[in-house]
């Protein structure tokens, strides 16, 4: 009863609508520039018609179902993959609910209040907590992979109303209620394993070298029934005084030289401007890549223009209790760039992680 009460304050009303379509949530596919073979390889991925499908097994492996004669899972917009958002939404809560769109074109979750659903919600959260409790010891990686991502999903879904809290809970989990604590700790530990075994992605799409791309320019999500727009900057406070703000993935507060860590950037820049200044060294990267985590071992913070508060290297930088910004978007490290290129090769920035706030000092 305590799970239907959250669910039931978290939801407000709305008709169920046309299909919304939310960008893809692996931010290194984003990263790739696709091609007909793997656009083709990624919709096999999804198939909802396929039993073999490794999305099918991992709806099987949780005791969800596929949906039958819906759309597919997978959308195209300027070759960058989207995700049926709405038939997920169904899936991973049996049906429960269902998303509309709002009067300003954002959507909205409505609670079905039936007996049925309410049981088939229920059930599906045993599932999951079985799953996290005694994985399979044979597993496809690429299924488990899928199976995480479900299982995340059911785990935020936990949190009811309080879902838009998780990022400044899981920057720093002192701040979340006590009865939150389990589901914040589940969380982390399943964006953890993911992160582990992230590479499967690249090992199925032959993915190499890094994709310069304003990923977000692209939209969140659209709907059927609307032509996408381009996405808005994040909230920049007070962007021509140097002073950004982004989100919180894990907290802290510092005072150090920044550097670039752009495409091509010599490792050895890093240590020469540490030991000349002798002072904590604030990483600034474009992306949360994957591979930025390389350079983690040298800075004392790092900042993120562009990425997911769950991305693989946000994950990284949480597990290492490194203060973490990202989301400050492409006006922050356009900004800080030029500054660093006149500055010979750096600047003083000054990091509240745990507010998500970036400074020029």
């Amino acid at each position: 009863m305590k799970l239907l009460r959250l669910a039931v304050s978290a939801l407000c009303g709305g008709n169920e609508m046309a299909a919304l379509w939310m960008k893809f949530p692996d931010e290194v596919l984003l990263s790739h520039e696709f091609t007909a073979k793997t656009r083709e390889a990624l919709e096999e991925v999804f198939s909802n018609s396929s039993p073999d499908s490794a999305w099918r097994q991992a709806l099987t492996l949780l005791g969800m179902q596929a949906p039958q004669g819906e759309k597919p899972m997978i959308a195209w917009h300027k070759n960058k993959p989207y995700f049926n958002w709405s038939s997920y939404t169904s899936i991973i809560s049996e049906g429960s609910i269902t998303l509309g769109k709002s009067e300003g074109g954002t959507y909205t979750q409505a609670f079905r209040y039936r007996f049925k659903c309410i049981f088939g919600l229920l059930k599906i959260q045993w599932k999951v907590a079985r799953f996290m409790a005694h994985p399979p010891k044979e597993i496809d990686r690429l299924v488990e992979s899928i199976a995480l991502g479900l299982a995340l999903q059911v785990m935020i879904i936990r949190l009811g109303s309080d879902q838009h809290k998780m990022a400044d809970w899981l920057a720093s989990s002192d701040k979340a209620p006590e009865k939150y604590h389990g589901i914040i700790k589940q969380i982390q530990a399943i964006q953890v394993r993911r992160t582990e075994i992230s590479d499967v992605w690249y090992e199925r799409f032959a993915l190499s070298g890094v994709l310069e791309e304003n990923i977000e320019a692209l939209p969140e999500y659209f709907w059927d029934d609307e032509k996408p727009q381009s996405a808005l900057e994040p909230e920049v406070f007070d962007q021509n005084a140097g002073k950004w703000k982004g989100k919180s993935v894990c907290a802290g507060f510092i005072t150090g030289v920044a550097i670039v860590a752009d495409k091509g950037f010599d490792l050895k820049q890093i240590k020469a401007i540490k030991e000349e200044k002798n002072a904590p060294l604030v990483l600034v990267f474009r992306s949360a890549r994957p591979e930025t985590t390389e350079l983690f071992e040298y800075a004392s913070a790092v900042l993120f223009s562009n990425g997911g508060i769950l991305s693989h290297a946000c994950t990284v930088a949480r597990e290492m209790g490194i203060p973490c910004v990202t989301a400050l978007g492409a006006g922050f490290f356009k900004v800080v760039k030029e500054v660093v290129e006149k500055e010979q090769g750096y600047c003083w920035l000054q990091v509240d992680a745990g507010e998500a706030t970036v400074e020029r000092f």
